[in-house]
């Protein structure tokens, strides 16, 4: 299959023009268009459908679009890599990182890794699972640190190790009245308003948890997919947040948020390494995976001592399925 044609295939794709992606290329329209023909006729299907107001994708050519961005990236990395074998420089990697984890585990692991590899070039994109997903698929980088999502076992391209329980609890802020208790009821967390990651996982959730305890759900006074921003809130009110533990631990080090207890929710999810099956990874990036391995392993050790001190405070059992 020719990389040219794909090139000018997915041009065309993201314009939705032919004219305008000609311009883009530097080639006239007809040329584009002999082009697109060509690897239609290589595909022995119809990729665009055309219009006098431009052209759409097909169910085939949709199809191509993460495909043909795959096999360009991989000539990409292709020649990075053997030109940084030719100039004896530094590899260059493209990983992913969910935002639960941009503030412990992966960054330590990262550091590790460039304390082996300190001439490596790391471009690091945080976004959540199902973006991830995405570009693993188109390629735009080699892996992702990121909790588990069902749209990961929908692709069989792709292969996810368990590495870490990512535990998420109740936080407030340190002064909130909720302290002023001994313990903190289904029914005190319900009657305060709260701060959600997601306005449909974690907000379906919670509202089938106090729904099954024949209680009103909490309002969702604000939703947001920033988890700085959920921190920032509740630090300077009295709203309440499903948060990862792992995340929010300084501000719990530094006395800025506590752990409310005495409820019945607890959520465990599972995070880990996210690849596709074929990929063959680099230096930088297996010793990347690597130090990954070490730092889950770590928190799994500080998590056990943590849990093993709270034990019998009466918190709830953890449910199976994560926000």
């Amino acid at each position: 299959m020719d990389l040219i044609q794909l090139k000018r295939f997915l041009v065309a794709a993201d314009t939705g023009n032919l004219r305008r992606a000609a311009t883009l290329l530097h080639l006239s329209q007809p040329a584009l268009t002999q082009s697109i023909k060509g690897l239609e006729g290589t595909l022995g299907v119809a990729l665009f459908e055309r219009s006098a107001r431009g052209v759409t994708l097909t169910s085939s050519g949709r199809a191509l679009v993460p495909r043909a961005r795959m096999m360009l990236n991989e000539r990409e990395r292709i020649s990075r890599d053997l030109e940084a074998i030719r100039n004896e420089s530094a590899a260059r990697i493209a990983v992913g990182v969910g935002p639960y984890f941009s503030r412990q585990l992966f960054p330590a692991a990262l550091l590790r890794t460039l304390e082996a590899h300190p001439h490596a070039k790391v471009q690091a994109v945080e976004a959540h699972t199902t973006e991830l997903v995405r570009m693993l698929q188109e390629g735009s980088i080699e892996l992702a640190f990121c909790v588990r999502n069902p749209v990961i076992d929908d692709d069989h391209s792709l292969e996810f190790e368990a590495l870490h329980t990512e535990r998420y609890s109740i936080m407030a802020r340190a002064g909130h009245p909720l302290f002023r208790r001994r313990r903190a009821t289904d029914r005190d967390v319900a009657a305060h308003g709260w701060v959600v990651h997601d306005s449909q996982a974690t907000a379906t959730y919670l509202g089938r948890h106090f729904e099954r305890l024949g209680l009103e759900p909490p309002r969702w006074s604000i939703t947001t997919l920033s988890l700085p921003l959920m921190v920032a809130l509740l630090t300077k009110s009295d709203l309440l947040a499903l948060l990862p533990e792992d995340f929010v631990r300084p501000e719990v080090a530094a006395s800025r948020l506590r752990r409310v207890t005495g409820h019945g929710i607890r959520v465990d999810g599972a995070a880990g390494i996210l690849t596709r099956r074929d990929a063959v990874l680099g230096p930088t990036a297996k010793e990347l995976v690597s130090h990954l391995r070490s730092a889950c392993a770590d928190a799994r050790r500080d998590m056990a001592r943590v849990h093993r001190a709270s034990r019998g405070q009466g918190e709830g059992a953890p449910e199976n399925d994560p926000p």
